[in-house]
C-alpha cells in the first residue's frame, strides 16, 4: 500500500498488480497500521485548493485543511476521515491556527501513530497526531470524537511521534522554522549579540506520569551535527539503540548507548549522488 506525494493511495500484489486504489482524498507522509490490521494516514481532500476559512479583523482567510482517514487494508474503503481544523473548532481552540507561521496550510499533518492497547494514559484505538506548523501532538480518541489533550513542549516543526513504552511517547524534533524566510537582523556593530542556543534536530521523549518531557541522545546530535529541515524519523530497535534518517541531507543513522554504531546513505549510480 502506498501513495507518491499528492497522488491517490494504492495496493498492489507481488506483482505489481492493482488491488484497489482510493481516490476519494489524497494520502501524504506517514502510513500507520493499527491493532485491528486497517491503515492510518495524514491525508487532504485536495491538495490544491482551500477548503477551510477564518475571519481576522474582518478579512476572509482561505487556507487547506488536513484529515486523519482510516482504510480498510483489504478493500481500500474509508472507515473514518476527520478534518483537523473541525476537531479544533468543536474544541474551541480554532486560535491554535493562529500559531502557525504558514498561513496557507497552518496545520500540516505529518504522522498519525494507533494506540494498539490500553494503558494507564491512552485507550486501544486512540491516536496521536502530529501537526507540524504549530508544532504540537493531539491526543484523540475516534470512537468518541474526543480530544484528550494537547501535547506542547521542548519541540518545533516536529515530524514523527511513536510509542516508546506503555509510559513515554517519543518525538522527531526537527527543531527549525517553519517556512523560514528570513536570516535574521544584520550583524550587530556596536554591541554583543547574547548567543541563546546552537540547535540541531533531536529526539524528545514525553513522560506521562509526570507529564514531563527529556531528550535522547541531545549530545550524539549536536557532536556530529545532525539535522534536518523538514521530514525525519526515529525507530527505536532496542530501549539503548535507535535508527534515525536524516531525511534532507539522505544521510542514514543507527545509535547506540550516545555511540554512532552505522552511518551510511542509500547509494545512486550517479558518481558523486546519492538517494534520499
Amino acid at each position: 500500500i502506498y501513495a507518491f506525494q499528492g497522488k491517490n493511495l494504492q495496493r498492489i500484489d507481488k506483482d505489481g498488480h492493482l488491488i484497489w486504489k482510493q481516490d476519494s482524498m489524497v494520502a501524504h507522509h506517514s502510513m500507520t497500521m493499527d491493532a485491528d490490521s486497517n491503515i492510518w494516514v495524514c491525508s487532504f481532500e485536495n491538495t490544491f485548493q482551500a477548503n477551510g476559512l477564518y475571519y481576522i479583523d474582518r478579512k476572509e482567510i482561505f487556507f487547506k485543511d488536513n484529515f486523519i482517514t482510516q482504510l480498510d487494508a483489504e478493500t481500500g474503503e474509508v472507515l473514518f476521515h476527520k478534518s483537523m481544523a473541525e476537531l479544533l473548532s468543536e474544541n474551541n481552540l480554532g486560535n491554535y491556527l493562529l500559531k502557525s507561521m504558514t498561513i496557507a496550510d497552518p496545520l500540516h499533518n505529518n504522522d498519525v501513530q494507533p494506540a494498539l492497547k490500553t494503558t494507564s494514559f491512552y485507550q486501544k484505538g486512540d491516536v496521536f497526531v502530529s501537526l507540524k506548523n504549530p508544532s504540537f501532538i493531539i491526543h484523540y480518541r475516534p470512537s468518541e470524537n474526543k480530544l484528550i489533550d494537547i501535547i506542547e513542549g521542548p519541540f518545533i516543526s516536529q515530524h514523527d511521534v511513536d510509542f516508546y513504552d506503555e509510559n513515554t511517547l517519543v518525538i522527531f524534533n526537527n527543531n527549525d522554522y517553519e517556512g523560514w524566510t528570513s536570516k535574521g537582523m544584520d550583524v550587530p556593530k556596536t554591541q554583543k549579540a547574547y548567543q541563546i542556543g546552537d540547535f540541531y534536530s533531536n529526539i524528545v521523549a514525553y513522560h506521562f506520569p509526570a507529564d514531563s518531557f527529556y531528550f535522547i541522545g541531545d549530545s550524539i546530535f549536536r557532536d556530529q551535527q545532525i539535522f534536518t529541515y523538514t521530514e525525519g524519523l526515529q525507530e527505536f530497535i532496542t530501549p539503548t539503540m535507535y535508527f534515525v534518517e536524516e531525511q534532507n541531507s539522505g544521510k542514514l543513522w543507527v545509535i547506540k548507548d550516545d555511540e554512532v554504531v552505522y552511518k551510511n546513505v542509500l547509494r545512486s549510480q550517479h558518481e558523486g549522488y546519492h538517494h534520499l
